[in-house]
C-alpha cells in the first residue's frame, strides 16, 4: 500500500465513520497487512483480533500467537493500569486526547517504547472494535533520555568541586539509560594493571593484572565504542570469570579522553536478557567519557597548580604541607573503609657530612638522586614527600599486612645502598627508617608523624642503614631522647663534660705511655651519663661539632702538662673531619707547644676509604698529628685500609681480643699484628680483660694494648697516680733523653 493510501485508511479510522470499509473486503485487506506502521484491530476487552506484519514484528510475535490474547499479556507491568484507563476513556469519548506511549515486553524479555494512536470504530452492521497504530519510538525516547543525561551530567560537571563525585554520580546516570547491570571507569597504571575508580550497580570485585588482554586495555588501543553482546563467546579480550558468574554477557565499553593520555575506560554490563547495546549507546557513552575527561582535565589543571604550591621544588616531591594534606585524606577514607594506612619516615644517615665537605650544590644532586631511587620503590599511588633537609617520608595506603609495608621498608633501605655519583665522586650513604601504621584510620596524622619519626631514631639509634617499627617502648625512648638532647645543649657552658683517661700500656714493658680521653658527663639531676647514651644525639642534632672542639681544646691542655714521652689519643667525629678542623688543631699544637705526633685521632675504618675525607686527614698529618685507625678488623676492606692512607697506629677491636682462645680467632690476630709490624705501623689491641688474653698477646709480639685488666676509664687524678706507679723513670716522667720505650711517639711520615 502507498504512504497515500496508508494515511487515508488512517485518517479514515481517525475520524470514526459510522461505515468504514468492510475488514474483509480486498483493498482493506491489502492496505492493512502491508502498511508501514504497525496496525491492530482489538475487540472491546481489547482482545487482538489482527494484526498487520509491521505490528508483528513490532512486538516479536507471529499473528498466530497474538490472535485472541488481551494486548495487555504483552503490556509491561507499569504500563497496565493507563492501559485499562485509556480504554475506559475510549468507551465514554469514543477517541482518545493524543497518542498512548507504552511498553510493550517481547518474548526475550525485553521492552520496546511503542506510540499508539486508536480510534473506537462502531460499523452499522457490526460490534464496534478499537483500531490502533504502533509506531516504535525506543530508539527516540532513547536519544532524548541520554541527551537530558548528558544535558544533566554537564551541568553538574560546571558546578563541580569534587571529581570523584561526579565519576560516581555518572556511572549512576549512564546505567540508568542504558538500562544496563553495572557501569564503570576503570584505570589503567603505570605497572599495566588496571582498577577499578568508581562503580556502580552490580559490579564483581575485579582486579586485572599487568599484561592480560583486558577489555580496557583492547579500548584504550582503539579511538571508538567497544562494544561485545555475547561475552563468552569474545576473542578479541578476556573477560573476568567474575563478571561472566554474575551472568553479565554483554558490555560497551569506551576511553576516556584527557589531554595526558587516555589512561581511564567506562564500561557498562547487561545480562543476556537484556536489550542488545547498539550504536546509540556507544555514542552516549562517549558522551559521557567527554564530560568526565573535561572534568578530570580541569581538575588535572587545579592539581597542577595546587601541587606547584605544595611541591618541593628541589626533588619535585610533596612538600611538608601536601604530606600533611594527602595523609589527612587518608586516614578519612580509612576510617570510612577499614584500609590501614602507613607512614614511613627516614632520614639520611651522614649526609650533613657529605654536605660540609662537597658543597650545597653536591648535596642537592644526592637529594634529587636518592628522590628518585625511593619514588621507583614504591607504587604509582604511594605518596613520596620531601619535608625537609635530608628527611623523607612515604605514605602507603590500603597495606595488606605487616609483611608487605616490611618489604616496602627494606625496600627504601637498600635503595640508597649503591654508590651516588656526585660531579665524579662516589659517595656511600645509608638511611634510617621508621615505620608507623594506623589501624582503620583512628590515628591523626600529627600522631603517626610522631611515631614514624621515634620508630625512625631507633633505626639511627641501632646504627643506620635499616627499619624500625613503631610501639610504645619507642615513644618512651623518644621523650628520654629529648631530655638529652635539651639538656646536652647547655652541657658545655654548665662545664658538666669532663675527660676521662684509658691507659695505653707497653705490654712488653708493662708500663703506660699513653692515654685515650675519653668524654663523660656528669648530669646535675641523673649523675654520670653515659657516652652511650649522649654521643649518638649529639651526633644527630650537629652537638658533636662543638663538643668535640671543647674536647680537643682539653686534651691537648693536659697532654701539654704531661710527659714528653706521653700520648694523648681522641676520637673525632666524621661530622667534624672537615677543611676547618685542620686549622683548629693546627692553632692548638701552636697554643700548648705540642711535639708533633703526641696527640692522635682515633678514625673509623668508612672514614679512611671515603675519598671526601682523604683531603682532611692528609692536612692533619701535615700539621703534626698521628693519626690511628680504630676498631680495625670490623671493616670490609680493613687490610686494604692500611695500603690506601698512611696511618700512624692501628687498634684491634675488642671482639679480636676476646678470640684469642680461639685457633682462628688466634690467627686473625697473628696476621693484625704481623701485617702492623711488616707496614712499621704499631698495633694497639683493646679490650684485655684477663691474663691469658695479655700472654697471647705479648707471644704475638703486639706491641701495645688497653683494657679492664690495667684500668678502666679514669678521672685526671687517677690517671695521673697511675702515670706515676706505672714504671717510668724519672727522666721519662721529664721528658729526658732515656731510651724510647715501645711505641712511643714518632715524626709523622
Amino acid at each position: 500500500m502507498s504512504g497515500a493510501a496508508a494515511g487515508g485508511l488512517i485518517g479514515l479510522a481517525a475520524r470514526r465513520r459510522q461505515t468504514p470499509p468492510a475488514p474483509a473486503g480486498q483493498q482493506f485487506e491489502r492496505g492493512f497487512d502491508d502498511a508501514a506502521i504497525g496496525m491492530l484491530i482489538l475487540s472491546r476487552e481489547l482482545r487482538l483480533q489482527r494484526a498487520n506484519k509491521a505490528a508483528c514484528v513490532l512486538l516479536g510475535r507471529g499473528a498466530g500467537e497474538l490472535k485472541g490474547h488481551s494486548i495487555l499479556e504483552f503490556t509491561a507491568r507499569d504500563d497496565v493500569a493507563r492501559s485499562v484507563d485509556w480504554r475506559r476513556s475510549m468507551e465514554r469519548l469514543g477517541e482518545a486526547d493524543g497518542a498512548l506511549v507504552k511498553r510493550y515486553v517481547r518474548p526475550d524479555g525485553t521492552t520496546i517504547d511503542v506510540s499508539v494512536t486508536t480510534a473506537l470504530v462502531a460499523p452499522d452492521d457490526g460490534e464496534p472494535y478499537f483500531f490502533s497504530q504502533l509506531q516504535d519510538v525506543t530508539r527516540q525516547h532513547r536519544v532524548e533520555r541520554q541527551r537530558a543525561a548528558i544535558s544533566q551530567l554537564s551541568r553538574r560537571a560546571l558546578e563541580c568541586t569534587d571529581v570523584m563525585a561526579l565519576v560516581a554520580d555518572a556511572m549512576d546516570l549512564a546505567r540508568d539509560v542504558l538500562g544496563s547491570a553495572s557501569c564503570i571507569i576503570t584505570r589503567s597504571v603505570a605497572s599495566g594493571e588496571v582498577r577499578v575508580v568508581a562503580a556502580s550497580g552490580e559490579t564483581p570485585t575485579v582486579k586485572i593484572a599487568p599484561g592480560e588482554p583486558s577489555q580496557t586495555m583492547y579500548t584504550l588501543a582503539g579511538i571508538e565504542p567497544v562494544l561485545s553482546n555475547d561475552l563468552h563467546g569474545e576473542t578479541r579480550f578476556s573477560a573476568p570469570a567474575p563478571v561472566l558468574e554474575l551472568g553479565l554477557q554483554r558490555s560497551l565499553s569506551v576511553p576516556v579522553p584527557e589531554r595526558s593520555g587516555a589512561r581511564h575506560v567506562i564500561m557498562a554490563h547487561a545480562r543476556a536478557d537484556s536489550r542488545p547495546f547498539g550504536a546509540d549507546d556507544g555514542g552516549f557513552l562517549e558522551q559521557v567519557a567527554y564530560v568526565i575527561g573535561g572534568a578530570l582535565d580541569r581538575a588535572a589543571t587545579e592539581e597542577e597548580l595546587r601541587r606547584r604550591a605544595m611541591e618541593d621544588p628541589l626533588t619535585g616531591l610533596a612538600n611538608r604541607a601536601l604530606l600533611a594534606t594527602q595523609l589527612d585524606a587518608e586516614l578519612r577514607h580509612a576510617r570510612r573503609l577499614g584500609h590501614r594506612v602507613s607512614l614511613l619516615s627516614l632520614d639520611l644517615d651522614r649526609f650533613k657530612a657529605v654536605n660540609d665537605t662537597l658543597g650545597h650544590g653536591a648535596g642537592d644532586s644526592l637529594l634529587r638522586q636518592v628522590a628518585a631511587r625511593l619514588t621507583a620503590c614504591v607504587r604509582e599511588e604511594d605518596v613520596v614527600a620531601r619535608p625537609g633537609g635530608d628527611e623523607f617520608a612515604v605514605v602507603c595506603a590500603r597495606t595488606a599486612s605487616d609483611h608487605a609495608i616490611a618489604d616496602v621498608a627494606q625496600r627504601l633501605v637498600d635503595a640508597v645502598v649503591a654508590p651516588f655519583d656526585l660531579g665524579g665522586h662516589e659517595v656511600f650513604i645509608t638511611v634510617s627508617v621508621g615505620v608507623a601504621v594506623s589501624e582503620h584510620g583512628r590515628d591523626t596524622s600529627e600522631e603517626l608523624l610522631r611515631d614514624a619519626d621515634v620508630a625512625m631514631y631507633r633505626a639511627k639509634e641501632l646504627g643506620g642503614g635499616r627499619f624500625e617499627a613503631f610501639d610504645a617502648a619507642l615513644r618512651h625512648r623518644l621523650v628520654e631522647r629529648m631530655s638529652i638532647e635539651s639538656d646536652l645543649r647547655h652541657a658545655v657552658a654548665r662545664d658538666q663534660l669532663e675527660l676521662y683517661y684509658q691507659p695505653l700500656i707497653d705490654l712488653a714493658a708493662g708500663r703506660v705511655v699513653g692515654f685515650e680521653a675519653l668524654l663523660r658527663w656528669h648530669h646535675d639531676q641523673r649523675g654520670l651519663i653515659s657516652p652511650n647514651e649522649f654521643i649518638p644525639v649529639a651526633e644527630e642534632t650537629g652537638l658533636i661539632v662543638p663538643i668535640g672542639s671543647w674536647v680537643l681544646k682539653a686534651a691537648c691542655a693536659q697532654l701539654a702538662r704531661w710527659p714528653e714521652s706521653i700520648r694523648l689519643s681522641a676520637n673525632v667525629s666524621a661530622l667534624q673531619i672537615k677543611p676547618p678542623l685542620v686549622e683548629e688543631v693546627a692553632r692548638l699544637l701552636a697554643q700548648y707547644q705540642i711535639a708533633p705526633g703526641r696527640l692522635v685521632l682515633e678514625i673509623t675504618e668508612s672514614l679512611v676509604l671515603d675519598p671526601l675525607i682523604k683531603p682532611v686527614l692528609a692536612g692533619l698529618r701535615a700539621v703534626g698529628v698521628a693519626l690511628a685507625l680504630d676498631d680495625f678488623g670490623t671493616g670490609y676492606s680493613s687490610l686494604g685500609s692500611l695500603q690506601r692512607f698512611p696511618l700512624d697506629l692501628v687498634k684491634l677491636d675488642r671482639s679480636l681480643s676476646c678470640s684469642l682462645s680461639d685457633d682462628r680467632g688466634l690467627a686473625v690476630v697473628r696476621a693484625a699484628v704481623e701485617l702492623g709490624r711488616a707496614l712499621d705501623v704499631p698495633v694497639i689491641a683493646e679490650g684485655i680483660e684477663g691474663p691469658l688474653q695479655l700472654e697471647s698477646l705479648r707471644e704475638l709480639g703486639c706491641p701495645l694494648g688497653q683494657g679492664f685488666l690495667f684500668a678502666r676509664p679514669l678521672p685526671l687524678v687517677e690517671a695521673q697516680r697511675l702515670l706515676a706507679d706505672s714504671g717510668a723513670t724519672d727522666e721519662e716522667r721529664a721528658g729526658g733523653d732515656g731510651a724510647e720505650p715501645v711505641g712511643a711517639p714518632r715524626q709523622p711520615r
